[in-house]
């Protein structure tokens, strides 16, 4: 079985569970198989589109107020990396986005509408 895949169940598995800081600890599994990654370059700890969606998906879930801020930086941190790379396996798709939506519609932010209309509107500049 792919390590990558038991990571990404470990931090479903937490978004899931309903405990106190359970964004916070998936965020911690991802950032440490992201760093793994980057040290040893092993593709079977490859971080992947799937892994930062179920890593947004968690922050929606938790309904922490810094959900907003951390769905954001997740999406940089895959814009970034799929500028860097053509062949990126952590380009944003229609999940992210529908993700980063419902992350702000359960927000208390007074712009969360007109963030998702700028968001929607860069789903095209995206090839989204």
């Amino acid at each position: 079985m792919n390590q990558s895949y038991c990571i990404v169940q470990a931090i479903d598995a937490w978004a899931k569970s309903g405990a106190t800081g359970t964004a916070n600890r998936a965020q911690h599994i991802h950032d440490a198989m992201v760093q793994q990654y980057v040290e040893t370059g092993d593709e079977l700890i490859a971080p992947s589109v799937v892994s930062y969606n179920c890593l947004m998906k968690a922050w929606s879930r938790s309904n922490e107020p810094q959900a907003p801020a951390m769905a954001e930086k997740i999406l940089s941190e895959m814009i970034d990396a799929s500028t860097d790379d053509e062949d990126s396996q952590v380009k944003p798709d229609a999940v992210t986005f529908s993700t980063l939506f419902d992350v702000y519609a359960k927000s208390k932010e007074s712009h969360a509408t007109a963030r998702c209309e700028e968001l929607f509107d860069s789903m095209d500049d995206l090839g989204v």
